[in-house]
């Protein structure tokens, strides 16, 4: 199928969201669907059980042991700016040098990037191939070949990069989209179709409560989103139910692939012990050909 053209969304209410929830051994019924997603028809896909929770296990325990074999950076910290805000909401790290946290020049990232790759089998237990499984079934999704974006040096951009949200921590309203004219993002959006970027992840552990994905069914321009960056439980529930917030609540293991390019999302606090999760982007090559990865 051809990949449609797409343009940035309106303000105000976008398409209904519409998510497919299916098992891995269902895969075939979102073949394809990637289409679907960048043409507003589809918000996304839920495929459960996509991981075996021992090698996620296996995963988080490698990545809790000191030292861990990925450097952990703290994901308030924003190439070389010190952290916005040190609210305890936003406390959390990122295994694997994420790139909207890089700089403009990659060194630093893409050396991250390989470390990243290289520690991935043993994070797994080093039985179980985390990042072919997760390719095949993003190629399943997309309809054609995902694979890890080449760098200009010959290296590739990290394919996932994990993240440990902290108690009580929380990740702010954001869309995908907006970070595209980041400095960090000046090689990536030579070679992608910049219409839209597609967030995909699957928890490691997740909180015993708390750590929910809300997704927006509307687009709003930053000075608009103040409404929801609201003190009180109280307030912030009653902005979910005015603007029909869709919750997701995955399992260890469920792969969410997502348009999280154009809907407004966040994740909600952890409660009761930390939020680990492991994921990244993917968006197309300008030919449609195939599907680049990063995180």
């Amino acid at each position: 199928m051809t990949i449609p053209k797409q343009t940035d969304p309106p303000e105000g209410p976008l398409a209904p969201l519409r998510f497919i929830d299916v098992h891995a051994r269902d895969l075939s019924r979102v073949a394809d669907s990637l289409v679907e997603m960048l043409d507003m028809r589809l918000t996304g896909v839920i495929v459960r059980e996509a991981f075996p929770k021992a090698a996620l296990q296996a995963a988080v325990a490698h990545l809790s042991a000191t030292p861990a074999p990925v450097r952990a950076w703290d994901i308030r910290c924003f190439g070389d700016r010190e952290p916005e805000t040190q609210d305890p909401r936003y406390a959390g790290f990122s295994f694997g040098m994420s790139l909207t946290n890089s700089f403009a020049d990659l060194s630093l990232y893409l050396a991250s990037s390989a470390q990243m790759v290289a520690a991935l089998p043993e994070l797994f237990g080093g039985s179980y191939d985390f990042l072919a499984e997760l390719q095949r079934i993003l190629s399943v999704i997309a309809g054609r070949p995902v694979a890890p974006m080449p760098a200009p040096n010959g290296a590739t951009y990290a394919p996932v990069s994990a993240r440990r949200l902290l108690e009580g921590a929380t990740l702010t309203i954001h869309r995908g989209n907006e970070f595209f004219d980041w400095p960090s993002n000046h090689d990536l959006v030579q070679r992608v179709d910049t219409r839209d970027q597609i967030s995909f992840f699957t928890p490691l552990q997740p909180p015993p409560a708390g750590g929910a994905l809300h997704i927006y069914p509307g687009y709003f321009p930053p000075p608009q989103r103040e409404h929801l960056e609201v003190k009180s439980a109280r307030e912030l529930a009653e902005a979910d139910r005015q603007m029909q917030v869709t919750v997701l609540n995955p399992e260890a293991g469920d792969l969410v692939v997502f348009d999280g390019g154009r809907y407004l999302h966040r994740v909600t606090a952890a409660h009761g012990g930390e939020r680990w999760t492991i994921g990244g982007f993917v968006c197309p090559t300008p030919d449609a050909e195939r599907v680049w990865m990063w995180a």
